[in-house]
């Protein structure tokens, strides 16, 4: 739990920023610029966007994982060649 608490606070501030710079221009073009008929389309293009974001800056594997996961592939591929 600590150890969440400690990552969250690292991170809240970058994340709050990549909100507030897609959410609150995204949101002036929706209803400021755009017809109703183009909001909805106009919104699922910026939700991917925005989760695109999410995902470049808090999707990362950490480098321990991806040794462990490959260790544990020849460790399986080793076991399904002899048995």
């Amino acid at each position: 739990m600590r150890r969440a608490l400690t990552k969250y606070r690292s991170n809240c501030y970058e994340d709050i920023r990549n909100t507030w710079m897609v959410w609150v221009p995204g949101h002036l073009v929706t209803y400021g610029l755009l017809p109703p008929q183009f909001r909805l389309p106009w919104m699922s293009v910026l939700s991917f966007g925005y989760v695109g974001l999410l995902s470049a800056t808090r999707g990362t594997i950490p480098q321990q994982d991806e040794d462990a996961a490959r260790k544990r592939e020849k460790k399986k591929r080793r076991s399904v060649g002899q048995g």
